[in-house]
């Protein structure tokens, strides 16, 4: 049976979006549209150890790192790219990495990140996506 959602828009999220989720409205509504499937987060094994690392630096627990590392690789609600295609670099680059496989936003709120990427992909701070999506 075919379901009524739409399909979901494939991101990628700049680790800054993540570690903001936690007092930035828009970027912790950014990651509410990921949980309830309106979002779909393209995570490469580079992105995920920094998230984690992001993670883990604002205090969590080695059993709450494992769940969210779970999410980030989840079926559901991502495209996991485990490969080794590259590795090491600027964030940005790391983006970029991520976005090549074909993503419509890369969610990033530093504007040095967004700049960086601008020849790249479409990078936009987490309050302008939430305004695309409610467009």
């Amino acid at each position: 049976m075919a379901s009524d959602r739409p399909e979901a828009i494939r991101i990628v999220l700049g680790p800054d979006v993540l570690a903001s989720s936690f007092f930035d409205p828009a970027s912790k509504t950014v990651l509410d549209h990921w949980r309830n499937g309106v979002v779909r987060l393209i995570v490469t094994r580079e992105l995920l150890m920094t998230y984690l690392s992001v993670l883990r630096g604002l205090g969590l627990s080695d059993a709450q790192l494992r769940r969210w590392a779970m999410w980030f690789t989840s079926r559901d609600a991502a495209e996991a790219n485990m490969g080794s295609d590259g590795s090491g670099g600027t964030v940005p680059a790391m983006l970029a990495r991520a976005a090549s496989g074909g993503t419509r936003f890369v969610v990033v709120n530093r504007a040095a990140w967004r700049d960086a990427l601008s020849r790249e992909a479409a990078a936009v701070d987490a309050a302008t996506f939430i305004r695309e999506l409610t467009r």
